[in-house]
């Protein structure tokens, strides 16, 4: 990105009402450091093409997981980019399969009772991903 880039927040006249003065400050928000950090990571993301990366390395957890997911008696395998969710039949399941990814040490979130959310970092690798993927599988063989 252009450094001369200009950037805004645009904002209906609702949630423009809520930003009166006083309302809306930081000492630390707006600061050179904090934008050229920002600036900085976007640069990174498009230099890296992590965007591209999410999408593509998503497509293939989903792909890989869902072959597996109904003789496994999950419900669906959903998500977009990196954000995935595996839905089981139960909140039991799902709290095991968190427990059981622990003990692997992969980090998931249990949501909404039986989902659980598995979110890799955008810098992951496709083996990385299929490492990730035999763990969840041997996993899902044991609930």
């Amino acid at each position: 990105m252009d450094p001369k880039t200009v950037l805004a927040v645009l904002m209906n006249k609702k949630v423009a009402s809520g930003m009166t003065a006083g309302t809306h400050g930081s000492t630390f928000g707006g600061n050179p450091l904090a934008c050229s950090i920002g600036t900085a990571a976007l640069k990174v993301i498009e230099d890296e093409e992590l965007c591209e990366n999410s999408e593509k390395m998503g497509k293939y957890f989903r792909e890989k997981i869902e072959l597996h997911a109904l003789s496994q008696n999950i419900k669906e395998v959903r998500g977009i980019g990196l954000l995935n969710a595996i839905e089981f039949n139960t909140a039991q399941q799902a709290n095991n399969f968190v427990q059981k990814m622990l003990e692997k040490r992969v980090l998931t979130k249990s949501t909404r009772n039986t989902s659980v959310r598995i979110t890799p970092p955008l810098t992951i690798t496709k083996p990385q991903m299929t490492t990730l993927i035999n763990k969840i599988l041997k996993v899902l063989r044991t609930i």
